[in-house]
This record gives C-alpha cells, structure tokens and sequence, in this order.
C-alpha cells in the first residue's frame, strides 16, 4: 500500500460548508480504517470542538487540535502533548491586541478568554457563521477584563490567541504587528480569522511527529486543507492536496488541488487512491 497514513483539517476541507460531515466523506474513511491506513484529524479548533465529529464517525482517530498544539484522544480526554505559548509572548501580544482596539480571544486547552462582549457571545459561530449545526461539547467561554487578559498567562497555560475581524485590510495590518513579535507564528485560519501559536508549533510538525511514532515516512502520507495553517502539512505529505476552495496560496503549495468540500474533494482523492 502506497500510503499508510492520512490527515485531514475539518472546516472548509473534511466538512461542507454548513458544518456536516458528507456522507462520501466518512464512508472514505470507515473504508480506510477496515483496509488498516492510519487516520489523523489535523485542526485549528481546540480539539474538544470536533468530537461530536468523531463520535459521529464512530472510529478511532486521533486529534490535533490548536494548530499542532495538543495531541489526544477527544473520546477519553486523554492527551499525549500540549504546547503552550510562552507566557511573556502570550503578554505582548494581548497588549498588541488592546493598544490597537483589536479584539482577541486567548485559549486554553478547555477554555477560552476574552474581553471582547462579542467574542464572548458569539464564541465559534463568530468564525464559521455559515455552520447549521449545533455542537454538543463546547469549551468554557469566560469573560476578563483587560488587566485580567494581561495577567492571564501567568497562571494559565495558553496554547492559542485569535483574533478575529471582518475589516480584512485591519486583519492584515495586524497580522504585520504581531509577526514582529519573536516567539509565535501568526497564520490565517479562516478568511475573517488569525491564530497565534507557539513558533515550533505547527500541523506539519504535529504530522511529523505522528508519522515518526507509528514508523510512517513523509512519502506514506496524504494530507488535506484548505487555509495558510494547512500549508506546513501539505508540504511535508508525500501527497499534500489542497480544496479547490483553498486559498491561493495554499493550492501553490500543494501537489494537487482536488474538488471543493462541498463536492467531497477528500472521498475523491481517497477512492482513486486507495481504489475504495
């Protein structure tokens, strides 16, 4: 069997655009997991918010959550890593964020705190506003003020900041303020949408790593996304394919560019792979 392992991000790439599961997409996968190919969800969520996609899967796959900053088990809870970001970046950049009057969410592995009344409200809706579907796990949304915000890390292990903003011009031009900060990687994770996490810390090398520990070579891996937080895996897969609704510059770094998530580009790369 040519490839042995296969990861894939979730929103804009295993799921369609209104937050399910294809019914294509995880008959692939049932497939895959009887024929013995390892299976790695890759996501930007903290991985608490993609288990009623496991448990609707119903099979074993481990989870990646933050970007690459934690790995585990969402059925039992149990985790094999967490990376957190240093605690004085965690500091500047939420400065960043209030002296600029850009709202910012910073997260733990459970819960998620800001100062923004909106962030608070609208929690995972404010990202993917599209999605029909109501998810019955959920991490802690807690409010703090500012000061509470620039005291956080010191007691608080954070693995994510996010910051997120409809003024895309203004997302950008933030993303150049934060990029100046040593320590973090700032990434694109969704069009309205920046993730902050530890600089070592990436889906790639979360991939890596996995693959390492089950014996797997890069060539025996196959990885799916759509967004700039994608890229570091696709690249490190023998087979990195990008969504046709990827962003440009995630389809010029992959090998291939297959249909769109809502025309079950995952299902379709994996039945002529694996002849399914």
């Amino acid at each position: 069997m040519k490839y042995r392992l296969v990861a894939f991000d979730f929103d804009g790439t295993f799921l369609d655009s209104e937050g399910n599961i294809p019914k294509r997409n995880a008959d692939a996968l049932k497939k895959l997991k009887k024929m013995g190919v390892e299976l790695l969800a890759v996501t930007g969520r903290n991985d608490i918010l993609v288990k009623d996609y496991i448990e609707e899967l119903g099979i074993d796959i481990p989870v990646v959550g933050c970007n690459g900053a934690s790995l585990g088990d969402v059925i039992t809870g149990e985790r094999s890593y967490i990376h957190p970001i240093g605690k004085d970046v965690v500091k500047k950049v939420i400065y960043e964020c209030i002296r600029l009057g850009i709202p910012c969410k910073a997260m733990s592995i459970d819960a998620c705190y800001t100062s923004d009344n909106e962030m608070l409200a609208k929690g995972i809706k404010q990202i993917v506003a599209k999605y029909t579907r109501e998810l019955k796990y959920m991490i802690d949304y807690i409010y703090f003020t500012d000061e509470q915000m620039l005291e956080l890390a010191e007691n608080t292990d954070i693995v994510k900041l996010v910051t997120v903003n409809d003024d895309i011009d203004k997302l950008m031009a933030l993303q150049g303020v934060l990029g100046g900060i040593s320590g973090i990687q700032v990434l694109k994770s969704n069009r309205n949408c920046l993730d902050m996490i530890a600089e070592n810390v990436s889906k790639g090398n979360a991939l890596k790593k996995y693959a390492s520990d089950m014996g797997i070579r890069a060539e025996g891996c196959i990885a799916f996304g759509d967004n700039e937080n994608d890229i570091s895996m696709l690249k490190y897969a023998g087979l990195g394919v990008a969504m046709a609704n990827a962003d440009e510059c995630v389809r010029a770094a992959a090998d291939e560019v297959t249909l769109t998530n809502d025309e079950c580009g995952v299902a379709a790369v994996l039945e002529r792979e694996f002849n399914i």
